[in-house]
């Protein structure tokens, strides 16, 4: 006698409006839960090597003698693959 997913899990997700996540289930629907359940917090779920995409355009000359400086700290706090050990 064999047992789905569906009713092996059956037993760890009471209705009680809560959420169960198996370890090894499928991704996208894991994401879509755990992401409902961090909205009730007020939260967000995001993938682990998620890294924001921020672009920064100055066109002022006053700004010049400090865009070297912004560049080093945008890049120290939102490394991208291969910018290791820049500054």
């Amino acid at each position: 006698m064999t047992t789905s997913d569906e009713e092996r899990y059956e037993f760890a997700e009471p209705d009680n409006g809560g959420c169960f996540i198996p370890r090894h289930g499928n991704y996208e629907s894991s994401m879509t839960l755990l992401s409902a359940a961090a909205d009730w917090y007020d939260a967000k779920v995001l993938p682990r090597d998620w890294k924001p995409d921020v672009r920064i355009t100055i066109s002022s000359e006053n700004i010049a003698p400090y865009l070297n400086v912004l560049r080093s700290q945008v890049k120290r706090r939102y490394p991208r693959p291969g910018d290791a050990g820049l500054s």
